[in-house]
């Protein structure tokens, strides 16, 4: 009895073991529109809704000269394209010393929706996503306008925060990447001044350890041994 009692605690442990090591959130990527390009640092203000891992390193998706174009940038957890036909690229505002938000793209009445798309994503892995905004209180308060996810809640675009915070942002939480790795959606202008949309960040949510799984099968086996 007293053996058995020792066995399970240490396969307890070692499942709990195993549990917290399932629970680890991949690594953030965040992405910064500049037209400077190159790698920046430091995290912009995000207080308010989904808190992601703060972030030491922004990749840049460059947008100097593309008026027009389609732009990517690659990083270690994946791609992110914009199509940025029909919009206007403002590379050169500057307020405050929040530089991660003052380069973006913008759009007004009239523009036409854009689109946006992540490869290179685990097949169906589930994702956290913010999408950074702005707020300018001499134009107008937030600019923001709609960002929808292809088929994450029915379609519909997400909540822009404009509460106290000087943010602007949208989240999106348990976001299903397709069969290839891939999230998409689109970026409109709403009526809301004009629409900016300056940075992404997006990190995998863990899903259950087939190790974990097979812990627990494991003392499932032990236990029945043990009455029989």
């Amino acid at each position: 009895m007293i053996v058995n009692m020792y066995k399970t605690t240490a396969l307890l442990t070692a499942v709990a073991g195993l549990a917290l090591a399932g629970s680890t959130h991949a690594a953030t990527i965040s992405i910064d529109f500049d037209t400077g390009g190159g790698i920046q640092s430091g995290d912009p203000v995000h207080a308010e809704g989904m808190q992601l891992t703060p972030a030491g390193t922004w990749y840049a998706l460059p947008l100097a000269g593309v008026d027009g174009g389609t732009v990517s940038v690659a990083t270690p957890g994946g791609m992110l394209t914009v199509n940025t036909t029909g919009e206007d690229i403002q590379g050169t505002y500057r307020t405050g010393s929040n530089v991660l938000r003052d380069d973006f793209i913008w759009m007004v009445n009239g523009d036409p929706a854009i689109s946006w798309e992540l490869t290179g994503l685990s097949p169906n892995g589930i994702y956290d996503i913010v999408f950074y905004g702005r707020y300018e209180s001499a134009y107008g308060g937030y600019r923001g306008g709609d960002i929808s996810i292809v088929g994450y809640n029915g379609g519909a675009a997400l909540t822009q925060e404009t509460a106290s915070e000087p943010e602007g942002d949208w989240d999106a939480s348990g976001v299903v990447a397709d069969g290839t790795g891939k999230i998409s959606g689109t970026f409109a202008w709403n009526g809301n001044v004009q629409a900016e949309w300056g940075g992404i960040q997006f990190e995998q949510v863990p899903e259950p350890s087939s190790a974990l799984l097979g812990g627990l099968g494991a003392l499932v086996l032990l236990r029945r041994r043990r009455h029989a």
